[in-house]
This record gives structure tokens, sequence and C-alpha cells, in this order.
């Protein structure tokens, strides 16, 4: 999450959520060393689901009205 909202419509107020497709994110690193001492390493992020933006036009039937985020 972002420390303060950010804006990414005129016509909606600002989420503090990531907004990014895919639906969810996320990634980890595996790392293994066998040598004079083992070691070991696991790190990673998930995000979760995130917000999408679509962007409205009017007057295209092919988008909504207005600004929207999706789930």
């Amino acid at each position: 999450m972002y420390g303060k909202p950010v804006e990414w419509s005129e016509q909606l107020p600002g989420v503090k959520e990531y907004l990014r497709t895919p639906d969810t994110y996320g990634y980890y690193t595996v790392t293994w060393t066998p040598g004079n001492r083992i070691s070991a390493a696991l790190s990673g992020i998930y995000t979760g689901s995130m917000l999408v933006p679509h962007y409205g036009l009017a007057g295209d039937a092919g988008t909504p009205e207005q600004d929207v985020l999706f789930k």
C-alpha cells in the first residue's frame, strides 16, 4: 500500500492500494549454497489481489461511461 492515496482519475478519489494487472502478483527467490558451511535463503513477496483501473470514454459503447475500479 502507498502511504498517501494515489490519484488515477479526475472522477474518483485516490486509493492507497496498488493498481495493476494481473489479478494477483508475487515472486519468490530460493537460494541454496552447499559448501563449507551450508546456507539457504528464501525471500519473496505476494501482494494478493489488486484493483484494476478502467478509464471510461463518454460516447464509446465499448467502455464504461465513467472511470471505475474492478477487483
